[in-house]
């Protein structure tokens, strides 16, 4: 036994009540410290998941942008060499014009 058990035990009962009374408030202090570390843990793992959820939503839009990127890069490397082949068919038709008016 502690010496404060020996305390509370020569005491009368009001007395010990009055001794009861800290380790009483050291029990509702360590019961609300732990209440308190339990609540910040519940809302830090709250906290992690929405961080967690907004990742994955924004990896999902990078993908998404990261597709539509690749489709643009290809339908803008396939303008272009329509471009290339109608500025050659058009080169080709206005030397042949001026061919002909030559030979006129």
């Amino acid at each position: 036994m502690g010496m404060g058990a020996v305390v509370i035990a020569q005491t009368p009962n009001k007395d010990r009540e009055a001794a009861l009374l800290p380790a009483q408030q050291r029990v509702e202090f360590r019961r609300t410290a732990s209440l308190d570390a339990d609540r910040r843990a519940q809302d830090g793992a709250r906290k992690l998941t929405a961080v967690r959820n907004r990742l994955q939503a924004a990896e999902k839009e990078l993908a998404a942008a990261t597709v539509g990127l690749k489709r643009a890069e290809e339908d803008l490397e396939y303008d272009r060499s329509r471009a290339v082949e109608a500025k050659k068919a058009y080169d080709d038709e206005s030397a042949s014009f001026q061919a002909l008016r030559r030979v006129q």
